[in-house]
C-alpha cells in the first residue's frame, strides 16, 4: 500500500468530492466541469483559477491515492457485544 494523505493533501491532489480516495467518481466529476468550461474551485488543484490540462494532470499522477480518513473508515469494523464479552471471559477465566 502507498502513502496516506491528509483530507487537505489530497483535495489539492484531485478528490473533488472529498470523500478520501481519488478515484472514477472524481475523474467524471472534472469532466463535467471542464467540459462545461465553467469554473468549479474542487477541479482547480493548483490553484490557479482554471481547470485545464495541469489539473486532469494532476488528477491521473494522483488516481487512487486515499486520505487517512477513507484508510480508517475502511479498517473500522463493529464486533457484536456478545463477541467482545465471549473474548474478555475467555482470557479473565484462563
Amino acid at each position: 500500500m502507498g502513502d496516506i494523505y491528509s483530507d487537505e493533501e489530497l483535495r489539492r491532489m484531485g478528490d473533488v468530492n472529498a470523500d478520501g480516495i481519488i478515484d472514477m467518481k472524481d475523474v467524471d466529476l472534472f469532466k463535467a466541469a471542464y467540459e462545461s468550461g465553467r469554473y468549479d474551485p474542487a477541479c482547480d488543484f493548483n490553484g490557479d483559477g482554471v481547470v485545464d490540462g495541469h489539473d486532469l494532470a494532476t488528477l491521473g499522477h494522483n488516481y487512487g491515492k486515499v486520505s487517512t480518513k477513507y484508510f480508517t473508515k475502511r479498517l473500522t469494523f463493529s464486533v457484536p457485544a456478545p463477541i467482545i464479552f465471549g473474548a474478555i471471559l475467555t482470557v479473565l477465566s484462563r
